[in-house]
């Protein structure tokens, strides 16, 4: 992974939930727990909203809604679903997500460091990584996130 979008900064809107009660290989992923997050992408112009609550003190559930300019208002273009867990054996974050344009599939991610890795396999070929984004802890309430996409790829995401 060599090539890098811009990177934006998220902050967290309110966090209140015990992340502590779910699975410690969660790590800093769980404190989102009871939060949302609004990132605005380099265009300008699409706007990115995650919230996040625990199920059974045992899964991470998320929402994402991700919005762009139109005629000089917000319009929702793409919403989703996901449900983490962590996977003892795998040693991963194990999540299925799918969306109101009808996609749905199986992902994992993994901590590389202090970051968390969300890689994503290629449609057409799955043992190729088609982008991931890495998730940074900048300080409890704020994170970045950058997309990566290996040399050579400049496919659109959304």
């Amino acid at each position: 992974m060599n090539r890098c979008v811009p990177a934006c900064l998220l902050v967290v809107l309110s966090a209140s939930v015990d992340a502590q009660a779910i699975d410690p290989g969660f790590g800093w992923f769980a404190d989102l727990a009871g939060s949302c997050w609004v990132g605005l992408f380099p265009d300008g112009e699409t706007e990115h909203t995650q919230c996040y609550e625990t199920q059974f003190h045992k899964f991470l559930r998320g929402a994402a809604v991700l919005k762009t300019q139109r005629e000089g208002q917000w319009q929702p273009v793409f919403e989703g679903d996901s449900l983490f867990a962590w996977d003892e054996t795998r040693k991963a974050i194990v999540y299925y997500i799918w969306g109101s344009d009808g996609s749905h599939r199986p992902l994992e991610a993994r901590y590389v460091g202090d970051e968390l890795s969300f890689p994503v396999p290629a449609r057409a070929d799955a043992s190729r990584v088609a982008y991931r984004s890495v998730w940074r802890r900048i300080d409890p309430d704020t994170f970045e996130v950058r997309r990566e996409r290996p040399d050579g790829t400049h496919k659109k995401h959304y």
